[in-house]
C-alpha cells in the first residue's frame, strides 16, 4: 500500500499482513529519507510498529528481508513449526536468495500472485484497503476541520493506531479472503472475478461515500498496471480530486482561524526536526524509549542552567 503526503511529496509504504484466520500483525513502514524523524514517533503508535527509511519510499532486497524477519517474529515462525503460506505480490525484491532460504529456514513458503491480477487475488487488495483508505481519508478530513492543513507523514502516523483499528476487524479480514477465493480456496470464485474484470467498466458515478471508495479501487488498479512516469502523474491528479471532496470543509473556516493554526503548525515543524538515527530499521518501542530519556536529559539540563542563573542572582 502506498500514500503520499501532498505538502512535501514525501512518499510512505506500507506492508500490511493479515491471516485467513482473520489476524493481522503490526505494519512494516517504509519512509522516503535518510532519517529518522523524531516527530514520527507519536505517542499513539502501539511499539510493535517497524519504521525504516529509503532513498525513494519503496521496497528493496535489503528491505524486504528486513519485513520477512518482521513477519517471522511476529507469526512465532521457525523450523519446528506448523508450515505457513506466505501469499504476496510479484517483486524482484521477494524473490532474492536470501529471502528465499531465510523463508525456508523458518518453515514459510513464499507464493506470487500472478502479475496484474493482486487487484482480484489478493484479500488486501480485494476489500481491506479500500476501508483502509476510507478511514485515512476520514483522518485527513477531520484534521482539516481541526485546522492541521499540513497533513505530513508525522501527521499520517500519529493518526495510524486508529485507522488501522477501524480497518482490521476480525470479520473484514475473513471476508476478504473469502471474496478473493484465497480461502476457502475457490476456483470457481476466481473465476467469475476474472471474467468481470476482463471489459474495463466505469460505473455510473455514486453517492459520495460510495464515489470515494470507487476512486481508492480505481487508484490501486492503476498504480497496479500503470509506468513509473504515468503512475506518478496519475497520483497528482487523484490527489487533485481527493483534495476537491474537503475542499467545501475547508471554504467553512474563517481566516483568522486558519492564521493562527498555520503560526502554531510552522512553530511545532520547527520543534520536529530531531532525528533520531540515520538509516536502518527503528522499533516504535526503541524510539519511545529513546524520546523519553532525551526529555528527562532536556528537563535536567533546563533545570541546571534555571539553578546557575538564580545562583548568579544571589551573589
Amino acid at each position: 500500500m502506498y500514500i503520499e503526503a501532498p505538502e512535501n511529496r514525501q512518499s510512505l509504504t506500507i506492508l500490511e499482513t493479515i491471516s485467513a484466520a482473520g489476524l493481522s500483525i503490526p505494519p512494516f513502514l517504509i519512509i522516503q529519507g535518510k532519517l529518522h524523524m523524531e516527530s514520527w514517533y507519536h505517542k499513539n503508535l502501539k511499539g510493535e510498529e517497524r519504521i525504516t527509511v529509503s532513498d525513494s519510499g519503496y521496497t528493496n532486497s535489503e528491505l524486504a528481508l528486513e519485513y520477512l524477519k518482521h513477519f517471522i517474529k511476529h507469526t512465532h515462525s521457525n523450523e519446528t513449526t506448523p508450515p505457513k503460506l506466505l501469499l504476496m505480490d510479484s517483486h524482484i525484491s521477494h524473490t532474492t536468495p536470501e529471502f528465499a532460504l531465510l523463508a525456508h529456514a523458518n518453515h514459510i513458503h513464499p507464493y506470487q500472485f500472478p502479475s496484474h491480477l493482486t487487484h482480484i487475488l489478493q484479500p488486501l487488495d480485494v476489500s481491506v484497503f479500500a476501508v483502509y483508505k476510507h478511514w485515512h481519508n476520514r483522518a485527513v478530513q477531520k484534521a482539516m476541520r481541526d485546522m492541521d492543513i499540513d497533513y505530513t507523514v508525522s501527521s499520517f502516523l500519529r493518526d495510524l493506531s486508529e485507522i488501522r483499528e477501524q480497518t482490521f476487524k476480525k470479520g473484514t479480514i475473513i471476508k476478504a479472503f473469502r471474496e478473493s477465493g484465497m480461502w476457502p480456496s475457490s476456483f470457481s470464485i476466481i473465476e467469475k472475478k476474472i471474467a468481470v474484470y476482463a471489459p474495463p467498466q466505469l460505473s455510473t458515478p455514486p453517492p459520495h461515500l460510495e464515489a470515494s471508495l470507487q476512486l481508492i479501487e480505481w487508484n490501486h488498479k492503476f498504480q497496479e498496471v500503470l509506468s513509473s512516469p504515468s503512475a506518478h502523474k496519475w497520483e497528482t491528479s487523484y490527489s487533485a480530486v481527493q483534495a476537491q471532496l474537503t475542499e467545501t470543509t475547508l471554504l467553512l473556516s474563517e481566516l483568522k482561524q486558519i492564521t493562527l493554526q498555520v503560526s502554531d503548525q510552522k512553530k511545532r515543524r520547527l520543534r520536529s526536526r530531531k532525528s533520531l538515527q540515520k538509516g536502518g530499521v527503528y522499533s516504535v518501542s526503541k524510539a519511545h524509549a529513546v524520546i523519553a530519556d532525551k526529555e528527562r536529559k532536556e528537563q535536567k539540563k533546563s533545570a541546571e542552567k534555571e539553578a546557575r542563573a538564580v545562583k548568579r542572582l544571589q551573589v
